[in-house]
Order: C-alpha cells, then structure tokens, then sequence
C-alpha cells in the first residue's frame, strides 16, 4: 500500500502560486500581489527568485528551440521557408535593434501590461538576432524591474486600503 505524506496546511495554495510564476501569460510579476498579501517582502523575494529562475529556463530554451528548428529547415521545406523568413525578419529588425537593442528589450519586457513580459520578450530576443548574453540580461533585467513595478503598486494600493 502506498504512503501518504501530510503537507503541511497551506502547502497547495503556496505550490499554486509558485507555479503560477511560470506560466505564460501569468509569469512572476502577476503573483506578486498574491504573494505580497500572503508573505508579505518575502512574497516579493520569491517573486525575484522566480525571474531568475525563468529568465534562466528561457534562455536555455529559446536556444535549443532555435537549433531544432535550424536542423528542422533542412529536412522539412515548411520549415525551411519559415526559417527564411524569420532570417529575413532578423535583417529587418537590425536597425531596430541597433538603435534600440538590448535597452529597448528591458523596457519591453519590464512594462506589465498584457502581451509583454519574459515570455514574449524571449520570442522577441529570438527575432531580433540577439546572442544567449543578450537574452539573459534582458530577462533578468527586464523581469526584475517589472516585478518591482507590481510590488510597488500593490503595496502602495494596500496602504490605501488600510
């Protein structure tokens, strides 16, 4: 018979909002206010830890996604076409990217407003041609300002409330 291990109360709403961190669309600048309300500063340090968590995981895979679909457009005309393209893209952005380049990323990844973010910013990074170094300051940056611009406006939206 299998054991069961008691958790300790509270566990499962902890676990949920340390997951929900990670997901696209929700990230960790949206759990902050549920973690601030629950853990107070420390919430907001764990909303850091999963920036870097995050940024870290998504520039591994960005990278390994790129080097499969470069293997795939060998293989596959689709996916050689679409390879071109996004080629193409890349020296298209390269003016924007020269002027505005890893600076212009950071901001676009800090703004918490919907379709920005780390997930996004990621894609992005990819489009635009930018090495794994790039990437990763983008994310870190970028993730972390944003995480503290939520923190900000959550604890200034408690002290109104109280």
């Amino acid at each position: 018979m299998a054991k069961t291990v008691a958790l300790p109360e509270g566990w499962t709403e902890t676990a949920i909002l340390l997951l929900l961190g990670f997901a696209p669309g929700y990230e960790p600048r949206y759990t902050v206010p549920l973690l601030v309300l629950n853990y107070g500063f420390g919430g907001f340090l764990v909303a850091l830890l999963q920036v870097i968590t995050l940024a870290l995981a998504l520039t591994v895979l960005v990278s390994k996604l790129w080097t499969l679909f470069t293997i795939l457009s060998r293989r596959f005309s689709i996916a050689k076409q679409l390879y071109h393209r996004v080629l193409a893209a890349q020296r298209r952005a390269a003016n924007l990217t020269s002027k505005y380049g890893l600076l212009g990323l950071i901001v676009f990844i800090a703004l918490p407003i919907p379709v920005t973010g780390m997930y996004t910013g990621a894609a992005v990074a990819l489009l635009l041609g930018m090495s794994k170094k790039q990437t990763l300051v983008a994310l870190l940056v970028g993730g972390s300002l944003s995480a503290t611009i939520v923190y900000i406006a959550t604890v200034a939206a408690l002290s109104l409330t109280q």
